[in-house]
């Protein structure tokens, strides 16, 4: 009976101590950021909703897709340093704080949110494909052209998701910025080839 209250006792501690890091960490085990995280494929109806949702989906691309992304390229060894990206964490440039609530504003940051989802599926299976060839060897010297092309789609995709996400979204809090629209326009293009 002894080992039973203590094994219980330790499952205990072992939740508490996983609980306060997730409090702590702010991941997304906690009941409010999975809430949002399940909410995201819901279609936002006001202002407020639609800016949270592109704010919900840039966290989550973030805390999966290209953290992960940095950390593959970072097991690289030899990787050229301009190719390299500096891991960061995401900036509030990119934060969409207050625009006007019009129909075609919405239209386009749903369209935001819906291209960010699919270049997230997309370097989800670029990163499966740099996983076989990190298994192998994390020499970037001993890459065959093949693999060092698949380094670089991987490294491309990054940069052009980071380039969409860090930008300023309004300059006048009426108007989507035209670069912005051009960023994730390229985006799209690119997850669509």
């Amino acid at each position: 009976m002894l080992p039973v209250i203590l094994g219980g006792v330790a499952l205990a501690a072992v939740g508490y101590g996983i609980k306060k890091y997730c409090e702590d960490e702010k991941c997304f085990l906690d009941e409010d950021m999975h809430y949002s995280f399940v909410d995201v494929s819901k279609k936002a109806t006001s202002e407020t909703d639609i800016c949270e949702e592109l704010n919900h989906v840039k966290l989550l691309l973030h805390k999966t897709t290209i953290r992960e992304t940095e950390y593959a390229l970072a097991e690289i060894n030899n990787l050229p340093s301009e190719v390299r990206p500096p891991m960061k964490e995401p900036n509030s440039d990119g934060e969409l704080t207050h625009i006007e609530p019009t129909e075609e504003n919405q239209k386009t940051i749903q369209m935001f949110c819906d291209i960010l989802l699919k270049a997230k599926d997309v370097q989800d299976v670029f990163l499966q494909e740099l996983d076989v060839v990190l298994i192998q060897s994390s020499d970037y010297s001993e890459f065959t052209a093949d693999e060092k092309e698949k380094v670089h789609t991987v490294l491309i995709l990054y940069k052009t998701i980071q380039e969409a996400m860090q930008l300023p979204m309004t300059f006048d809090d009426v108007t989507i910025n035209r670069t912005v629209k051009r960023a994730f326009e390229r985006l799209n293009i690119l997850v669509d080839n």
